[in-house]
């Protein structure tokens, strides 16, 4: 059986066998992408296009809204 260490390297091992080579992304561009995105979600909650759910809804199993 393998330690928690050896899984987690398998799981990523296989994920990282889905995308070809090339399409990967290096860490610099993976952060600047998560980056970007969260950036867009700033200005959509900003300007009121986003729909919101509180924690305690979240958890208590509430559907989410639709978007504005």
């Amino acid at each position: 059986m393998l330690d928690e260490k050896e899984r987690a390297q398998l799981a990523l091992d296989l994920l990282e066998s889905l995308d070809p080579p090339d399409s990967r992304l290096t860490a610099a561009e993976i952060e600047a992408t998560w980056n970007a995105e969260a950036l867009r979600r700033i200005e959509l909650f900003d300007r009121g296009e986003m729909a919101t759910i509180s924690a305690e809804d979240l958890h208590a199993g509430v559907p989410l809204p639709d978007e504005p």
